[in-house]
């Protein structure tokens, strides 16, 4: 991805497998950037530079190339088909991929700082929502007792076995009939309805590692339920909110899914979704497209080795205890 991103069109189409990115050479004449080239069968002018040539300009079915003197002066110009021109290149990544990424991007987004915003608006919700309802429903599963607890548990956790497509469409229509279809709201608030099935079974195993004589020595000081899991059990499950953080934003950040069938507002996209505007019918701008891509996957890429410590560390210390 990050040598593709650093590539011209020509060496990312090619037959030949190219690991280490190239760039093609150039020279400045009468204050115009002309790229060198070598055409396939053309006879040489006296006094050029042996095999090297400008390219002028591109026609509709053919290229106008000069010749290139040893003087630094062009020779005449001359037409040929576009399949005998073929560039020179030396080894060099093409960072214009990045500013050429951004530019090609609607001027309406602020050149992607509107879908930026839009996945920060959305990821932060998410984690918020997904924290605090999965902590809550976990808690209720792992250390209070009410009729048909574990039941309902089965109930939930068989509920990780319904294929995502099986859901899709009643959840479209409900937001449609709510009237938040082209809006940011179904991409988070599903975040506030219970965190989902995973997040719920890793805090509940988490949960059921601690020792239940902190409970009850918190009970005795007079606190009660509500208390004891904002104040004592929450600072001890840390590890595993974090894994449940990490893993929500990455979810969050990548998801393509969602806004692919809530938005259909160019300026509502989020970053994932709006890296399909490198696409066309016709093949489309790939190295744009990886150049965009790199860019987004940083994010998660610093938020990962910043926190795989507690990310390993919650899941290794679930697993203790069921």
């Amino acid at each position: 991805l990050l040598t593709t991103s650093l590539k011209d069109d020509e060496d990312i189409f090619t037959n030949e497998v190219r690991v280490l990115p190239r760039r093609t050479i150039t020279m400045r004449f009468n204050g115009e950037e002309l790229d060198l080239v070598r055409v396939d069968q053309e006879k040489e002018f006296k006094g050029q530079k042996p095999g090297v040539w400008a390219k002028a300009r591109d026609l509709e079915d053919s290229v106008i190339v000069r010749p290139v003197l040893t003087t630094g002066e062009l020779g005449p110009e001359m037409s040929v088909t576009p399949e005998r021109v073929k560039n020179i290149k030396k080894p060099g990544a093409v960072w214009e991929n990045y500013p050429d990424a951004l530019e090609y991007l609607p001027e309406e987004t602020r050149r992607g700082v509107v879908y930026l915003n839009n996945t920060l608006i959305v990821t932060l919700l998410s984690i918020i929502g997904t924290l605090l309802t999965a902590a809550m429903v976990a808690y209720a599963f792992a250390r209070l007792r009410w009729p048909g607890r574990d039941g309902l548990f089965i109930v939930l956790l068989a509920t990780m076995m319904l294929p995502g497509a099986v859901t899709m469409i009643p959840q479209f229509l409900i937001w449609q009939n709510l009237g938040f279809v082209d809006t940011l709201v179904p991409l988070w608030a599903g975040a506030f309805l219970g965190g989902g099935a995973f997040n719920i079974f890793l805090l509940r195993q988490f949960f059921k590692t601690i020792p239940t004589e902190l409970e009850e020595a918190a009970k005795i000081d007079g606190c009660g339920y509500w208390r004891i899991f904002w104040t004592v059990m929450l600072p001890l499950v840390r590890p595993a909110l974090a894994t449940v953080a990490i893993m929500t934003f990455m979810g969050a950040w990548n998801n393509f899914m969602g806004p692919l069938i809530y938005i259909s507002s160019p300026t509502k996209m989020t970053l994932a979704y709006a890296l399909q505007l490198y696409q066309t019918v016709h093949g489309g701008q790939f190295s744009y497209l990886m150049a965009a891509s790199t860019l987004v996957m940083i994010p998660v890429l610093v938020v990962f080795f910043f926190c795989q410590r507690y990310f390993i560390q919650g899941v290794t210390l679930t697993g203790i205890k069921g």
